[in-house]
């Protein structure tokens, strides 16, 4: 799992570096076309990443990988894009799981902040939750164990075996922060008491 959203992390990055190294000599909608061309480029290569969006302070979508996403928005969730705004630290950051009005399915979204002139904006890439949970599935094949992905503030991201139900619910108790290092434990269940990864 961490690979994986280091490698979108990654694609972030050049993503922001590709949008600086545009000729700035072009006209804006020729630029944002050749972006909108580069994303929509760019998740036709990746398995995980269902939408590519770059927005501004505001959340207003500068340019976006998918046709619907330049026309009706981004779907992250509510707020998602001034908490990340807000964080004086440079890194990836996870929203709450929510679901995708355009598609139904429930999803996260991975952003770091860009420098936009003298203001800030965000990249942000859609990840559904099922790709997640899958990646959780190819570290518990052993029957009646469940493996989840959680927040550091206890929100249920994803599990093996999806518990969809439970997906963007905070798991009590909260998860005690000297255990939030990455590493696999077996224990009690977050979702049934049966024991979990």
């Amino acid at each position: 799992v961490n690979r994986n959203l280091v490698h979108v992390d990654q694609m972030l990055a050049t993503q922001a570096q590709r949008f600086h190294e545009l000729d700035l000599r072009t006209p804006a909608v020729a630029r944002k076309a050749e972006l909108d061309d580069l994303m929509a480029r760019t998740v036709s290569q990746q398995l995980m990443v269902r939408d590519l969006v770059m927005v501004d302070a505001s959340g207003q979508v500068l340019a976006a990988s998918r046709p619907q996403t330049r026309r009706l928005g981004a779907q992250a969730p509510a707020g998602f894009v001034g908490q990340v705004l807000s964080n004086p630290y440079a890194g990836l950051a996870m929203s709450a799981p929510g679901v995708n009005m355009l598609t139904g399915d429930p999803s996260v979204w991975l952003a770091r902040t860009i420098p936009l002139g003298s203001q800030r904006g965000v990249f942000m890439a859609e990840v559904p939750v099922h790709e997640l949970a899958a990646l959780l599935g190819q570290g518990s094949s052993r029957s009646g164990r469940t493996v989840t992905l959680e927040r550091s503030d206890g929100t249920l991201v994803a599990s093996m075996p999806l518990a969809e139900s439970q997906v963007g619910a905070m798991l009590t108790p909260p998860l005690d922060v000297t255990v939030a290092d990455g590493k696999a434990r077996l224990a009690p269940g977050r979702i049934a008491s049966a024991s979990a990864l």
